[in-house]
C-alpha cells in the first residue's frame, strides 16, 4: 500500500522528500505531520479504539501480522525513500513513523508507506511538483523502490528454503 501525498509547512523554505510507515510517532515532527493529514480525514470518532481490553483472538493474530507487516514497512519505506531522493535530487527527510488514519486497516495485511513527495508551500518545489516531467521521475522512482522490495522478499524467501511459488 503506497499512498502519495504533497507536504506543506509554514515555513516557505522547508523542503524535501520523507517517507513514512505506519507506527507510533517517534518525534513530534512526525506526530505533527500526521495530525495535519488525520484533520483532513475528519473521521476520527469512526476509527475503533482498542483500548478496551477486549481482545480476541483474532486480535491477538492480527496483531502477529500487524508485526511482520510493520518490519517490511520499514524496509518498503527505506527503499522508497532512498529512490526518490536518488531521482528526484531533493533534500533527504529520512523514514519517519507514524499513526496515519488513511494506513489503518493495512498494518495487518500487506506492507505500507505515506510518501510526501514535496512541499507545496516551498516555491521552488511547487513548480517542480506542477510539472509532468517531475511527477513521471517520481512515479519512476516509486516503480523501482517497489522493484526493489519485492526483489528484497523473494531473496528473503529464498534464503529460508520455501520452494518457489509457495505460499504465494
Amino acid at each position: 500500500f503506497i499512498s502519495i501525498h504533497c507536504n506543506s509547512s509554514r515555513n516557505s523554505k522547508a523542503g524535501g522528500v520523507e517517507t513514512y510507515f505506519l507506527s507510533d510517532a517517534k518525534t513530534e515532527d512526525a506526530r505533527e505531520v500526521a495530525r495535519r493529514e488525520n484533520a483532513s480525514l475528519r473521521f476520527e470518532e469512526a476509527i475503533p479504539s482498542l483500548k478496551d481490553g477486549d481482545f480476541t483472538l483474532r486480535d491477538i493474530l492480527t496483531d502477529m501480522l500487524s508485526d511482520q507487516f510493520l518490519k517490511e514497512s520499514q524496509k518498503l519505506a527505506a527503499c522508497i525513500q532512498e529512490e526518490l531522493v536518488r531521482t528526484l535530487g531533493l533534500e533527504d527527510r529520512g523514514v519517519k513513523q507514524a499513526g496515519f488514519y488513511v494506513m489503518l486497516g493495512t498494518e495487518a495485511a500487506m506492507p505500507g508507506a505515506l510518501v510526501e513527495l514535496g512541499f507545496i508551500s516551498n516555491p521552488r518545489e511547487e513548480r517542480l511538483l506542477r510539472t509532468s516531467a517531475f511527477r513521471r521521475k517520481a512515479a519512476l522512482a516509486l516503480f523501482r523502490a517497489i522493484r526493489s522490495f519485492k526483489e528484497q522478499q523473494e531473496r528473503a524467501i529464498a534464503l529460508r528454503g520455501w520452494p518457489q511459488g509457495a505460499g504465494r
